[in-house]
């Protein structure tokens, strides 16, 4: 098994997914709830695109360490960091702001699966496997 380090063309299909969602999600607020939860899903926006981008920076780097297991345990562990992170963002994110209803729950559970699958995507098309 061969691991590929995270090109710059890489970062391409990334971003466009990010930017489509960031197109799509906002869209998809102005028509339910007005401009009023625009901000809201900005802010989650911005950090599942940070978040994925900084995993997606660190597997580069491990990508070319001649230990495989670090690369997997990144894979692993940047699940779990997510998963982490997202709780506290979560609580962080309702202490500030105290919204008045629990719709913003709805855009962060889908935001939450599309960039995990995305970056375990893409985590995944890092390693190549040779065909026998």
């Amino acid at each position: 098994m061969t691991r590929t380090p995270l090109t710059k063309t890489a970062w391409f299909p990334f971003m466009a997914f990010s930017l489509g969602v960031c197109l799509a999600g906002s869209i998809g607020v102005h028509l339910m709830d007005g401009d009023t939860g625009l901000s809201e899903f900005l802010a989650q926006w911005g950090f599942f695109t940070a978040l994925s981008g900084v995993v997606l920076l660190v597997a580069g780097k491990l990508a070319k360490h001649p230990n495989p297991n670090h690369f997997t345990t990144l894979m692993l562990g940047s699940v779990m960091l997510r998963m982490s992170l997202c709780l506290m963002f979560l609580f962080v994110y309702t202490s500030i702001v105290k919204p008045v209803d629990n719709g913003f729950l709805g855009w962060f559970f889908l935001l939450y699966v599309a960039f995990t699958a995305q970056e375990v995507r893409t985590l995944s098309r890092m390693v190549s496997r040779p065909r026998s």
